[in-house]
């Protein structure tokens, strides 16, 4: 589940940059689909704020970047457990 996934890792959120913490959201949401539903730029959105940044939502084409970032680095966690 998301939560699983983010209790695991917790502690390296606060030093993660955005993109980082863009790629855990997507490893959490992934966590959180039906073994038939694969996320995709069409039923996925990405946004980011903070304190000194605007909110901004994503286009198609980054988060579609972003998940493909995702999916390469997920074969790679999941390797090293």
């Amino acid at each position: 589940s998301a939560k699983t996934y983010l209790e695991k890792v917790v502690d390296s959120l606060e030093t993660a940059s955005v993109d980082q913490l863009i790629l855990h959201a997507i490893a959490a949401l992934k966590d959180t689909t039906g073994e038939n539903v694969e996320l995709n730029a069409k039923n996925c959105s990405v946004a980011v704020v903070g304190l000194d940044s605007k909110f901004s939502i994503f286009d198609e084409e980054a988060v579609e970047r972003y998940l493909q970032q995702g999916a390469a680095g997920q074969g790679q966690e999941r390797m090293q457990e």
